[in-house]
C-alpha cells in the first residue's frame, strides 16, 4: 500500500542557489562541503544544534506553505472556476454543472504534511495501518455531447479529426481561447496567480524532501528507528520501506498491518524521527526560499491577486 500522495514532478529547474552557501535558520547552520546537489547546484549540508521533540505531523507548516495554494484555497478558487464555466456554458446554449471540487477541505498544501514522513497519527494508524484516509467523491461524469465537450475544454479532436481545431465562432458568439474551462481560469488569473502550483514553489516543495533524505543526521535517526522496529521482529531500512511494503496491498488492513504500523508510529515517537526529519527540511527549504525569494515574493502577491478574483466571482454570483 503506497501511502504516500504522489507529486508531480517536472522538468528540472533552474533554481537560483548561488546564495544558498551563506543561508542559514533558526538553530541550523551551514557548512562545507555541501554534501548534496539542488537541480541547479549544491546545497550546503544542514547542522542542528537543537530539534523539538515531534510525534505527529499532521499540523505541520513548511516554509515553502506560503507560497503554495492550501487545500481550502484551492477549493474556492475551483469553486469559482466552476461558477464562470457554467455561466460560458449557458451562453453557448448548454446546460452544465461542473463537478465539485474533489478535495478534502483543510489548511494544509501540497506538502501533504500529515504523510510527508510516512503515518505518525496513532489513532488514525490504530483503524487504517498504512491505508490512506478515505478521498472526496469524484464528480460525476459532464454528460455533454461532443460538441459540448469542445465548448468547455477549447479542444476539438476527434477520433476520425485528431488534429481539429476549434472553430473562431460557436454558435454566433467568438470562441474562447481554451474553451469555456481557459476563459474562466484566465478571467481568475488575470492579475496574478497561476492555475498550478508555481514550478519553482513546487521545484523545492519536491526537492526538500528528496534531500533532506541524504542529510547525515535524518540518515541516523533513519537508523534508530530501524533498529527500534527490529526489536520488534520488523525489518526496514527507512520509514517509507515500511510503508510502501506490498503485504499491505489489500482492500482492507489487515491485522499485522494494524500491528506493524502502530510499531512504526511508536518508533518513530521514541527516535524523534518526525522532529528531526522536519526541522532539517525546514533548514533546507529555507535556503532555497532565500536563494529565491524575489520569485517567490511574487508569487505570494499572485496567490493574493488571484484568492481575490476567485472572491470576487463568488460574490458575483451568490
Amino acid at each position: 500500500m503506497r501511502f504516500l500522495i504522489p507529486r508531480r514532478f517536472g522538468a528540472a529547474l533552474a533554481l537560483v542557489l548561488a546564495g544558498a552557501a551563506t543561508a542559514s535558520c533558526s538553530g541550523a547552520t551551514a557548512a562545507a562541503p555541501p554534501s548534496a546537489s539542488s537541480s541547479a547546484g549544491p546545497v550546503p549540508p544542514v547542522r542542528l544544534t537543537h530539534v523539538s521533540s515531534i510525534a505527529d505531523s499532521t499540523s505541520l507548516v513548511y516554509p515553502i506553505d506560503t507560497y503554495l495554494l492550501t487545500n481550502d484555497q484551492t477549493i474556492e478558487f475551483d469553486q469559482a472556476t466552476n461558477l464562470l464555466e457554467e455561466h460560458c456554458m449557458e451562453q453557448f446554449g448548454f446546460s452544465y454543472t461542473a463537478p465539485a471540487p474533489n478535495i478534502l477541505p483543510g489548511t494544509i498544501t501540497d506538502t501533504n504534511a500529515p504523510r510527508r514522513y510516512g503515518i505518525s497519527d496513532a489513532a488514525q494508524v490504530a483503524r487504517l495501518g498504512y491505508h490512506p484516509p478515505p478521498k472526496a467523491p469524484v464528480g460525476k461524469n459532464t454528460g455533454l455531447s461532443s460538441a459540448g465537450l469542445m465548448v468547455l475544454t477549447g479542444d476539438a479532436a476527434t477520433d476520425a479529426s485528431p488534429s481539429a481545431s476549434p472553430p473562431a465562432e460557436y454558435d454566433g458568439r467568438p470562441f474562447p481561447d481554451g474553451g469555456c474551462i481557459g476563459q474562466a481560469r484566465a478571467q481568475l488569473t488575470t492579475h496574478g496567480g497561476e492555475v498550478n502550483a508555481d514550478p519553482i514553489a513546487e521545484q523545492i516543495n519536491n526537492e526538500s524532501l528528496a534531500l533532506s533524505q541524504r542529510e547525515p543526521q535524518v540518515l541516523a535517526v533513519f537508523k534508530q528507528w530501524s533498529q527500534c522496529m527490529a526489536q520488534h521482529g520488523y525489518h526496514y531500512t527507512a520509514p517509507y520501506d515500511a510503508g510502501n511494503d506490498t503485504q499491505w496491498n489489500t482492500p482492507e488492513p489487515t491485522a499485522k498491518e494494524l500491528r506493524v504500523a502502530s510499531t512504526d508510529v511508536g518508533c518513530k515517537a521514541k527516535t524523534n524521527v518526525v522532529g528531526i526529519w522536519y526541522a532539517v527540511e525546514v533548514a533546507l527549504q529555507r535556503q532555497m526560499i532565500s536563494a529565491n525569494q524575489q520569485h517567490l515574493n511574487q508569487v505570494k502577491a499572485g496567490i493574493t491577486a488571484q484568492m481575490a478574483a476567485a472572491g470576487k466571482a463568488l460574490s458575483a454570483t451568490a
